[in-house]
């Protein structure tokens, strides 16, 4: 190993310790993340990588807030921008953007100490997006923030993930993995327990219910595959495909009583996630 290889490499532990410390890998020890005990030279090498490709391109939102009290939102969006070498023309027009997209551009020339902490957490995206990143890792973006911010950042994240984006989320809200991820990858215990299409592990693990509201329950008289449950005038049936058995399972129902309504529960990553992890 060279000089300049031995230090790039001091670089990339240095660097993959601090994103572990901050709770992106928060389950893993960076010792064992190639599965091995001490890292030989292949494992530097790609951590290396993983520094290099990382550190310019990528930026993290962290939960903690670090704004210098003494520069307003704009200029602190513009002095990110210049950080990662985007001209002073280029780096008005994305502050602007940003001001605009998370409603921050009345609070332009506000400083920090101004802010309430909705805010401030909107200058913190901002400050991950403003030099428009190839590859943008998340850690639980949302934690904390407002219904509306939710609802704002969720939609601009799927415009750029439809641009080509690459968007590395992780976050304990199931339902904004399921929103926003084409693939998920399902962590117990430091393990990956599940990895794949999002659609495909909702359909394989969970079920759809179908609740029925029938006018005399005492009549029912079933025989169907699926799992099914009554409780009162309500029966509830448990199955992955309900346009196929929805027919028949109608038909059944009507045979021997009244029903008064149809409701479908469709099944959700959360349904998943609670079946996998027990």
């Amino acid at each position: 190993m060279n000089s300049n290889s031995a230090i790039s490499e001091q670089n990339a532990l240095q660097f993959y310790r601090q994103y572990s410390a901050n709770a992106l890998l928060p389950e893993l020890d960076w010792q064992k993340v190639f599965g091995q005990s001490e890292l030989n030279d292949v494992h530097l090498r790609a951590l290396n990588t993983l520094y290099q490709a990382a550190v310019p391109l990528a930026l993290k939102v962290f939960h903690e807030l670090n704004f210098d009290v003494f520069f307003s939102m704009e200029e602190l969006l513009e002095l990110q921008a210049g950080y990662y070498g985007l001209k002073r023309r280029i780096a008005k027009e994305r502050v602007g953007l940003m001001l605009e997209q998370f409603g921050l551009t009345e609070k332009r020339k506000a400083r920090s100490r101004e802010l309430s902490g909705g805010m401030k957490r909107r200058v913190q995206i901002a400050k991950a997006l403003v030099h428009d990143p190839p590859i943008l890792i998340l850690d639980e973006p949302t934690a904390g923030v407002d219904i509306e911010l939710r609802h704002m950042l969720w939609d601009y994240l799927k415009t750029l993930n439809n641009e080509g984006k690459t968007i590395l989320l992780t976050t304990h809200y199931i339902e904004e993995a399921e929103k926003l991820c084409d693939e998920i990858a399902i962590i117990n215990n430091g393990q990956i327990i599940k990895q794949g299409d999002t659609k495909s592990i909702i359909k394989e693990v969970s079920l759809n219910t179908i609740e029925i509201e029938v006018e005399n329950p005492n009549n029912l008289n079933l025989s169907i595959d699926q799992d099914h449950i009554l409780t009162d005038n309500i029966l509830k049936i448990h199955t992955k495909e309900v346009n196929k058995n929805m027919l028949k399972i109608i038909n059944q129902v009507e045979q021997t009583t009244t029903i008064k309504n149809i409701n479908i529960i469709k099944s959700s990553l959360e349904d998943a996630f609670l079946k996998l992890t027990n």
